[in-house]
């Protein structure tokens, strides 16, 4: 898979702020990191049907790396005091 699609994937999440790659600029294999910048007041999702090349629709789970304190039953990272 090249960067456009790792990119357009990370986009349906938030804000891409980088396209983890190798030098050749493909990579195969079942992952991928993308690292992005979300609001963290919103829930974070578990997957999403994404279009993938050719027009081919997948799911495609997603792994959060290096969260704070997460609420696993409620996907949310904080609560307020009306949460």
């Amino acid at each position: 898979m090249t960067r456009k699609p790792r990119y357009e994937i990370g986009l349906k999440i938030g804000v891409v702020l980088d396209v983890d790659v190798l030098e050749k600029g493909v990579q195969w294999g079942k992952f991928l990191r993308v690292r992005i910048h979300l609001d963290a007041t919103t829930k974070l999702i578990r997957g999403k049907k994404v279009s993938i090349e050719k027009g081919e629709s997948r799911w495609v789970f997603f792994k959060y790396e290096h969260l704070p304190n997460f609420y696993y039953r409620c996907g949310r990272l904080d609560h307020g005091e009306k949460d």
